[in-house]
Order: structure tokens, then sequence, then C-alpha cells
């Protein structure tokens, strides 16, 4: 890092504040803003000390029927999963931020949509789902139509708990839906679609 305007002493010479608070002053505008070019390419800066440590990715679940019949609602078998690959050597855990969701055909008027978002795994003998923390990731949430077959949209509440990966186990995300009422979805590829926007926790990889 090159630092300009600091003085060089000679031999016997005397020292005196003005000069000293002269170079004082050019070290504290030196590295009260260092930029990029004052690093070197080698420099191995750990990636928990950059201020955009944490980097942002959006994941999506969709329940979409091909035919014209409301799907069977479920709040043990979930619609649609989303994995986060990798385990406790590669990722740790994800932040969720915000989610958004969408809904095509909500059928009549008043006829609502309930939905909720889990994490966790696949366990057991069967298979089946289990899921990982006590609190959904989005919990219940219900999308109410205002017009026949009109589209409805939502900024569901998130629940921030760390999304913790396993060291062996596969996780994650699953869109259940527990209420489709008359004839909400009842048209063929109407669809509910839940975006969720997540934080890496740990920072950048290296």
């Amino acid at each position: 890092m090159a630092i300009s305007g600091l003085r060089t002493w000679a031999d016997a010479e005397t020292i005196t504040a003005s000069a000293l608070n002269a170079d004082k002053a050019i070290l504290e505008a030196k590295f009260g803003a260092i930029t990029n070019a004052d690093l070197s390419a080698t420099a191995a800066i750990e990636n928990s000390k950059l201020a955009n440590d944490d980097y942002e990715i959006i994941v999506s679940l969709k329940l979409q029927p091909t035919t014209a019949v409301a799907p069977t609602v479920s709040a043990t078998v979930p619609f649609d999963v989303v994995g986060l690959p990798g385990g406790t050597s590669d990722g740790i855990s994800y932040t969720p931020i915000s989610a958004t969701a969408s809904l095509q055909d909500s059928g009549d008027v008043n006829d609502t949509v309930v939905f909720k978002v889990e994490w966790g795994s696949f366990t057991g003998a069967g298979n089946t789902w289990a899921q990982v923390g006590a609190a959904d990731v989005i919990s219940a949430t219900t999308l109410t139509s205002v017009t026949a077959n009109a589209n409805v949209q939502s900024k569901p509440t998130v629940d921030t708990t760390a999304l913790v990966l396993d060291a062996t186990v596969p996780r994650f995300l699953a869109l259940f839906v527990t209420t489709i009422d008359a004839n909400a979805m009842a048209d063929a590829y109407s669809y509910l679609k839940v975006d969720i926007k997540l934080k890496r926790t740990d920072g950048l990889r290296s």
C-alpha cells in the first residue's frame, strides 16, 4: 500500500509537533478510506471481514394443477419442495429474509387458499416428511379472492430463524396447501407460487 506525503527524516533532525501532526493526518486519511486499489491481490482477507460478506438467493415453490380440478389439500404431504444443497462443512445455514406469494385463478368472490412453508427433510423407513425446528418458515397464510377468478398477490411474513443444514441428510423447504375453497385453482394450469429470499448466514464461500 503506497502512502504518499509522509516526511522523510534526516539524521539529527529536530522533530516538531507540526511535522508529526502532518504525518498523523496523512495516516488517518489513508487508513480511514482504504480503497480496493490499496489491497494486494494476495492480501488473503477473510470473508467475515468484508462488509458485503452475505449473499442472497431466491427459491421458488409452486403448485400448478394440469387439469380443471382443484388439488386435494394436505397438511402432511408437501406439494412442492426445493432443496438447499450442501452440509455443515460448506454451508451451515441460510436465513429467510422476505417472501412473495401469487395466486392465479382464486375462484369465486371470498374464496380462500391457505398455504404454509416448512423446513425439514424426508425421514424414516417410508421417507415421510418431518419438520425441523418449531416454527414454520411461513406460517398459515390466507389468500382471498376479491373478484371472481382474480389474481391475488401477497407479501407473507417469514420467520427469520436460520435454516440449519445437516452434515449428512438433505434438507428442503416444503410447500403445503391446507385450504382450497370452491372453485379456486379449478382451471388447468392455474397456480400458487411462493418465492422466498434467503441470505447465506455465514458469508461468501472461500
